[in-house]
């Protein structure tokens, strides 16, 4: 049965119908990391492909002979990447690139492996690191525009640079800055699975939600929105404006009455007969479903299908 209040709990569709923790870096371990969340489901698939096709050569020198020098180019560019970047997954993705270096070098060119595997194991790193990368190059471009106007203006004050002074710096208007300035923040990715004592920590099961954020309930909310909105919108406009300003508004029948020139008792009158129409909307509503069901229940019966016909 509808009521006052469930009209209260809807008040929109009545005016309708009118980064992560830093990282320590061990520089004498070179430990594989599998985490889906950096690296892609297929990493393992190309990893095993690409040993596979190197243990298949014979003659080629032994893998670890040549990661010093995949961890100093991965070092060298984890230095100029924010702290959300892990360097051990730069060190992945460049053992990729070592891997596929070793199984298409070709001595009869006559170039030193160690310049051929550089490059290939510096592609690798930046393929990963775009791929990880979301947000378009001209942002990350005004990004470090305003890194670094703020490190100038941090050394030449000796203090936090105010939102005018950097805009100066960087000759746009103060509104582009503060536009800037957020879609560089909603660029940025917290990760919610950290290391923590060499294990990984899921922070999200930590996260408290809302009872009334779960999916069944929102479902349940929005489609109570949508068949009251169906309902008020099928009545008189007199009657959807006294809802309007009493509901939504929060006026009283004396200020309604006021405003559309009626008397109150006028209102109260023209609110329950609303109200009234509202149950009998739901009501008929309730019963042609019910009907229905029985009606499809009775064709699936008469059908003569049993269990059997699943299978």
């Amino acid at each position: 049965m509808i009521t006052s209040d469930l009209v209260r709990g809807f008040r929109a569709p009545i005016a309708s119908s009118s980064l992560a923790e830093d990282v320590s870096v061990d520089e004498n371990a070179c430990r594989p990391i599998s985490s889906p969340y950096c690296l892609g489901a297929d990493t393992g698939y190309r990893l095993d492909s690409a040993r596979q096709a190197y243990a298949s050569r014979e003659g080629d020198l032994p893998l670890t002979i040549h990661l010093p020098l995949v961890r100093s180019i991965a070092r060298h560019i984890y230095r100029g990447l924010p702290k959300s970047v892990l360097f051990e997954d730069l060190v992945q993705a460049g053992a990729l690139g070592l891997i596929d270096a070793m199984t298409k070098y070709e001595p009869d060119r006559h170039v030193q492996f160690q310049v051929y595997a550089t490059s290939r194991i510096r592609g690798a790193i930046l393929d990963h690191l775009r791929d990880l990368d979301w947000s378009p190059r001209q942002l990350r471009r005004n990004s470090r525009r305003l890194e670094d106007a703020d490190n100038s203006l941090r050394s030449e004050l000796g203090r936090n640079p105010t939102e005018p002074e950097l805009a100066a710096k960087l000759g746009i208007k103060l509104r582009d800055l503060q536009v800037l300035t957020r879609d560089i923040s909603h660029s940025k990715i917290c990760r919610l699975v950290q290391l923590v004592d060499g294990e990984e920590v899921d922070y999200s099961e930590r996260l408290q939600a809302k009872p009334e954020d779960a999916p069944f309930l929102v479902c349940l909310q929005a489609e109570k929105t949508r068949l009251l909105t169906e309902a008020i919108v099928g009545l008189k406009p007199i009657q959807r404006k006294i809802l309007l300003l009493y509901y939504a508004e929060g006026l009283t029948m004396k200020n309604i009455g006021t405003r559309l020139k009626i008397c109150q008792a006028r209102v109260s009158q023209i609110h329950s007969v609303a109200l009234a129409a509202l149950r009998i909307w739901f009501a008929e509503r309730t019963t042609r479903t019910a009907h229905s069901d029985r009606r499809e229940s009775h064709i699936v019966d008469s059908s003569g299908c049993d269990e059997s016909c699943l299978f």
